[in-house]
């Protein structure tokens, strides 16, 4: 009996450190999982609030010309959110096309993210 003294407190230890160690992995999973579903969300809006402003602009016929850009109304649809920058350029497959680039930039952390639409444009006669 006395060569399994203190055997039992090591086991408990160890079991311990093994939970810690287990637990640590578990919550930096979770905040990784967290963070991903945040920057999911964030691009999924600049998707739809470029594809609201795109729509906009097409129908009020606010596009610049072509090898132009400009930011439409100043740029901010929300403000603080999502910044849009309106590029246009002559179509190579037709002369009374242009092709309509919409990039939505927005801060995500400490970086700038964006997500650009295209689509293309009668010009006007």
């Amino acid at each position: 009996m006395k060569d399994r003294r203190g055997t039992l407190l090591l086991e408990v230890l160890l079991a311990l450190v093994i939970m810690s160690i287990s637990l640590g992995v578990i919550i930096q999973s979770m905040t990784a999982s967290m963070r991903g579903a945040r920057y999911a969300a964030q691009y999924t809006q600049a998707a739809m609030a470029a594809d609201a402003e795109m729509s906009r602009l097409l129908k009020d016929s606010r596009i610049p010309d072509p090898g132009g850009a400009g930011r439409p109304d100043g740029g901010n649809v929300e403000p603080g959110i999502f910044t849009f920058t309106v590029d246009s350029a002559a179509s190579p497959e037709s002369n009374d096309l242009q092709i309509e680039t919409l990039t939505a930039e927005w801060q995500n952390g400490g970086k700038t993210s964006r997500f650009q639409i295209a689509t293309y444009a009668r010009t006007a006669p």
